[in-house]
């Protein structure tokens, strides 16, 4: 039982005013307008508005709504009474049928009543004045595709006026308990229908848009770019006719290919796992365990043809793009790592950092690639590498990945004087793989650590022979660095 309270705080500031008023940050700032995902937006704007709440001791009512380009639009609510509420409450579905808007997130302080002290409520009207009402902070997110969640923070006030925050909870509701949403509610129904061949209303699913920038990351509309191929061919044909065009050095054409199945991709994501985030959890969840590596899949096909034509840090603008419409957090997240990845090994280390701030604070990251390249490019305090590094092996998702992960972490331990502990790793990554072969590269950069370690050329000579077999750009360059450390001057004139 709530009803928000009618008490803002004396004037109004500024986004650019609030942001240093409360520490917000650049980085902050970027994260709040350009978050793909609406929950994890309400999380950050919950983490800023307590911060608001107890400098300022009140907190006017904010709603931001995310139009259908994407673009979040922020607005400050006043309003006197409940009827003055529900009209604003009116504008803003107006506007949200206006502009094909699919989220809204509602920032307010409200009266509460605990469940064991509302029956002795007798007028709703004046639920400030209940002698047993208390104070929150509400956090609300909904969006059209079925999630309402509220994120609701107690709090008291001091003698003099001071907060003190409680604990946050979070609830999952139902649209019925959120009655003054009603008028949006209703025009998000309208939107997720069409009329049928009978004009019978029928469920509306997204379908790709010829003039959408297109599905790639490339900036040409998709009508002109990947839609004729993607039309043509299903994912088995562009994937054989992708390599045909690699074994026949067609690079352009391997190119297109390669662009086309990553924008099919991402075009099955956008129909089958966006839209049921928030509706089917269980669903969702083992939709995104096979999506998130499909997708570094396509994308490290991509890379390869780019790194051939020497233009690999061209993917990083597509993978940002990507991000931005491809409507799984998940996913956006290995993007992002990647794109940080490329930057790392093309020598740019600040823009790779700069990448990651766009994941917000890493403590709360599960991704076990963007957790690797933040040890990589965060690599100046040894303890921390450390603990990303075994963080990331907590949830890494197969075992190729773990090697790589593990190596790193040898290599740490190397560079702490700890040789023993990093010979130990190799010993054990050289016995788990031996003798399989889609581990060459792994098995290779494992003798080629006990070389370095022990100075043993029979390890010298095995790495060689495993990085030789390896059709990869990355043990190419590796094999030529050993080379060269190892004045194998012959080798590599030949």
């Amino acid at each position: 039982l709530v009803r928000d309270t009618m008490r803002p705080p004396p004037g109004t500031p500024s986004p650019a005013v609030a942001a240093a008023r409360y520490g917000m940050t650049s980085a902050d700032r970027v994260t709040l307008t350009r978050n793909a995902d609406p929950d994890s937006m309400a999380k950050h704007l919950l983490y800023w508005s307590k911060r608001m709440l107890k400098k300022d001791r009140g907190h006017i009512r904010l709603v931001l709504v995310r139009d259908g380009a994407g673009e979040w639009h922020p607005t400050a609510l006043l309003h006197a009474d409940r009827s003055q509420k529900h009209l604003a409450v009116r504008l803003i579905a107006q506007f949200v049928e206006q502009t094909g808007a699919d989220a809204i997130i509602d920032v307010s302080e409200l009266w509460y009543v605990p469940a064991e002290k509302a029956h002795a409520i007798t007028d709703f009207s004046t639920l400030e004045n209940f002698p047993g009402r208390e104070e929150a902070l509400q956090v609300l997110v909904t969006t059209r595709s079925g999630l309402l969640r509220v994120y609701l923070t107690p709090f008291s006030r001091g003698l003099f006026g001071g907060i003190k925050l409680g604990a946050t909870t979070v609830t999952d509701e139902k649209p019925k308990n959120k009655y003054y949403l009603y008028p949006v509610f209703k025009v998000w129904a309208a939107h997720g229908t069409r009329a049928g061949a009978r004009g019978t209303p029928v469920r509306w699913l997204w379908e790709p848009d010829p003039l959408d920038e297109c599905y790639c990351g490339g900036a040409a509309r998709f009508g002109s770019c990947c839609a004729p191929t993607v039309h043509k061919h299903s994912m088995d044909e562009l994937q054989r006719l992708r390599s045909e065009a690699l074994r026949q050095s067609d690079i352009a054409r391997a190119e297109r290919l390669a662009q086309a199945a990553l924008a099919q991709y991402v075009i099955w994501v956008r129909i089958h796992t966006a839209p049921i985030r928030h509706v089917a959890n269980d669903l969702h969840r083992e939709f995104v365990a096979v999506d998130v590596p499909a997708v570094e899949a396509h994308v490290r096909n991509l890379e390869e043809i780019l790194e051939i034509a020497g233009r690999r840090t061209e993917l990083v603008p597509r993978l940002r793009r990507i991000s931005e419409t491809i409507g799984v957090p998940e996913i956006v997240v290995r993007l992002t790592a990647l794109a940080a990845t490329i930057l790392y090994e093309s020598a740019t280390r600040a823009e790779a950092a700069s990448e990651l701030d766009r994941l917000g604070d890493l403590d709360n990251l599960s991704d076990s690639t963007a957790l690797r390249v933040a040890a990589r490019v965060f690599d100046g305090d040894g303890e921390e590498c450390r603990r990303l590094l075994r963080r990331a092996l907590s949830h890494v998702e197969n075992e190729m990945d773990r090697c790589f992960i593990e190596l790193d972490l040898a290599n740490v331990y190397r560079g702490q004087g700890e040789d023993a502990r990093a010979l130990e790793v190799a010993n054990d990554i050289v016995d788990r793989t031996h003798e399989q072969a889609d581990f060459a590269m792994v098995r290779g950069i494992a003798f080629e650590l006990r070389w370095r370690l022990t100075g043993d050329s029979n390890d010298y000579r095995s790495a060689k022979h495993n990085l030789e077999t390896v059709d990869d750009h990355r043990a190419r360059l590796r094999l030529l660095m050993m080379l060269i450390d190892h004045s194998d001057l012959a080798r590599i004139m030949h």
